[in-house]
C-alpha cells in the first residue's frame, strides 16, 4: 500500500480520555523542562494506525509539518499495543541520533535530494527503543529524524506534541504549499487563519498548558459550577467524570479554585471592585546550582494570597503577588548557596527567616513604590520545600492544610492559622504598644470589623506585623 498509516488528528477534543492525557500537567511540565523553556502550548496530538502490510514511514521531521517558526517542538509518542523487537517485525520509531542538531543537512541540501537517501551512511547511529510494552513512552524534538519499518502486525500508538508558547505562526502558514511539508494541515487549519504571523497569540485550538492556568468558578452567578460540585459529591462515576470536565480550569485532580464575585459576606455589592489577589507557582524557582541539599533539591512550590482593603487595596495586593516571590526567591537563592556548609536544623531556620525577611522587605517596597498609600493588603504564604511546608501569615487571610482519604472519601482539616483580628487581646496590645488604636463597634451585629490605626513618628500612617514562619 502506498499509504503507510492512519492518522486521527486532535482527539483531545472530542474524547475525554484524549483530553486528560494530553493536557495533563506531567506530560505539559516535562516538555517545558525538556525544552528549556517556561511554557509551552498542547500542537496537536495524534492516534496513529498501522494496519499489516502498510509501507514503511519514510524518514521525516515533525516540526518541517508544523505552522510554527520555532526549534522548541517536542513529541511523545506513546505505544496503545505492544510492539515487539525490530528483529521480529517491531514498527516502533528509528531515531538518527544527533539529526536535530544537523544544520548542515538542509542549509546544503535543501528539503529532499540525494543526501536524505543516505541518512543512515550520514549519521553514525540510529537508534531504537524496542521492545515496547503498552503504555511505554519515547520522546524526541521536533527536527529529530525518525522512521518506521513496513508494518507485519497492527500497531496503535498515541502522539503528543507541544511547542514553546512564544513560538510564532510563519507568514506562509496558511498558504495551499508552504515551504514545509503539508501534512499537518488537516490539525491547524481550523485557526491557522485565525491569528497573525509573527506575534504572540492565544487560541483555544492551541491552548497554553504548562503553566496551568487556574481560573476559578465563581459559587453566586455560574450554576455549571454549582452543578458540577454536587455531582462530585454524589460519587457516581458518570457524573464525577462531568464535573471535572467543567471544573478542569478552576484546579487538579486534588483542589480546585472558587470565588464569589462581588459578595461581602451576606451583601451582594456588584459595583465593589474585587480586591483579593493570588498566585500559586508549581514548580516556583529558585535560581542557582545545586545546594546538595535535598531541601532544594526537591519539589518546591509557592502559594500567596492578598486581600486588600481600604481605598486602592486591590493595588497593594497585586503588588504583593507580582513582588513577592521574586524577593523570596532571592532570599532562599543565598539560603541554597550555603546549604551544604548547614545543618537541616539551620537550614530549616534560616528559610523561616528568609519568609519573615521577605514579608517585611515588601512592607518596605511597597511604602516607597505606591501612591497614596492609603489601602493595604494582608498576606498568607505557604511554600513547599521537598518534605517540609512553610506558612507565614499576616493580618486576617488564613492558609490551611487538609488531607484527603481516596479510601473513605473523607477529608480533615488538620492546620489552620490564626487570623490576627485586632479585637484579640494580644493582637490589640501589639497594635496600642506600636502607637496604634482599635475602634470597637458598639454594636457588634452590625457586621462592621474592627478598625486600626497607626501613626509613626512622621505622621504617616502604618501598619506592621512580624511572625516567625511555621513550618512542619
Amino acid at each position: 500500500r502506498t499509504l503507510c498509516r492512519f492518522c486521527n488528528f486532535n482527539a483531545w477534543k472530542y474524547v475525554a480520555t484524549a483530553r486528560s492525557v494530553a493536557k495533563s500537567a506531567r506530560l505539559a511540565h516535562a516538555a517545558a523542562t525538556l525544552l528549556d523553556v517556561p511554557s509551552v502550548r498542547l500542537y496537536q496530538d495524534s492516534i496513529f494506525h498501522k494496519r499489516p502490510g502498510d509501507g514503511p514511514t519514510p524518514w521525516h521531521s515533525d516540526a518541517r509539518m508544523a505552522p510554527f517558526d520555532t526549534s522548541k517542538m517536542i513529541t511523545f509518542w506513546i505505544n496503545l499495543q505492544p510492539v515487539p523487537d525490530q528483529e521480529v517485525g517491531g514498527t516502533g520509531l528509528l531515531f538518527a541520533d544527533g539529526s536535530h542538531a544537523d544544520f548542515a543537512l538542509p542549509y546544503w541540501n535543501g528539503n529532499d535530494g540525494h543526501e536524505y537517501e543516505r541518512l543512515e551512511e550520514r549519521y553514525s547511529k540510529t537508534s531504537h527503543h524496542m521492545p515496547m510494552a503498552v503504555g511505554d513512552c519515547t520522546i524526541h524534538a521536533g527536527w529529530t529524524l525518525h522512521c518506521a519499518d513496513e508494518a507485519i502486525d497492527e500497531r496503535m500508538a498515541y502522539a503528543v506534541t507541544f511547542v514553546d508558547s512564544k513560538a510564532e505562526v510563519r507568514e506562509d502558514a496558511s498558504a495551499l504549499q508552504s515551504k514545509g511539508d503539508n501534512e499537518d494541515r488537516w490539525s491547524y487549519s481550523t485557526w491557522i487563519e485565525e491569528v497573525s504571523p509573527r506575534r504572540m497569540f492565544h487560541h483555544p485550538a492551541v491552548p497554553i498548558v504548562w503553566p496551568k492556568m487556574l481560573m476559578p468558578k465563581d459559587l453566586i452567578s455560574d450554576k455549571a459550577a454549582l452543578e458540577a460540585l454536587t455531582k462530585l459529591r454524589s460519587g457516581n462515576g458518570k457524573d464525577v467524570r462531568e464535573a471535572k470536565e467543567v471544573l478542569e480550569s478552576s484546579g487538579t485532580e486534588l483542589a480546585g479554585g472558587m470565588t464569589m464575585t462581588g459578595n461581602k459576606g451576606s451583601r451582594k455589592q456588584s459595583n465593589q471592585i474585587n480586591q483579593d489577589r493570588a498566585v500559586i507557582l508549581s514548580p516556583f524557582s529558585i535560581e542557582g546550582s545545586s545546594s546538595g541539599s535535598s531541601l532544594f533539591d526537591r519539589n518546591k512550590r509557592l502559594l500567596l494570597l492578598g486581600d486588600g482593603h481600604n481605598h486602592f487595596g486591590e493595588v497593594v495586593s497585586a503588588f504583593l503577588c507580582d513582588e513577592l516571590p521574586t524577593i523570596l526567591a532571592d532570599k532562599l537563592n543565598n539560603v541554597q548557596g550555603r546549604a551544604s556548609k548547614l545543618t537541616e536544623e539551620e537550614i530549616l531556620g534560616e528559610t523561616m527567616e528568609a519568609i519573615a525577611d521577605a514579608f517585611e522587605d515588601i512592607d518596605t517596597k511597597g511604602r516607597l513604590t505606591l501612591a497614596p498609600p492609603s489601602g493595604g493588603s494582608t498576606a498568607t504564604l505557604v511554600l513547599q520545600l521537598g518534605k517540609y511546608a512553610f506558612v507565614a501569615n499576616c493580618g486576617d487571610s488564613t492558609s490551611f492544610f487538609a488531607t484527603y482519604n481516596k479510601n473513605t472519601g473523607a477529608t480533615e482539616i488538620i492546620y489552620t492559622t490564626r487570623e490576627d483580628k485586632p479585637e484579640l487581646e494580644d493582637e490589640r496590645h501589639r497594635i496600642e504598644e506600636a502607637g496604634g488604636s482599635v475602634m470597637m463597634p458598639e454594636d457588634e451585629t452590625s457586621g462592621e470589623v474592627p478598625r486600626v490605626v497607626g501613626v509613626d513618628e512622621n505622621g504617616d500612617f502604618f501598619w506592621r506585623h512580624r511572625h516567625k514562619p511555621l513550618h512542619w
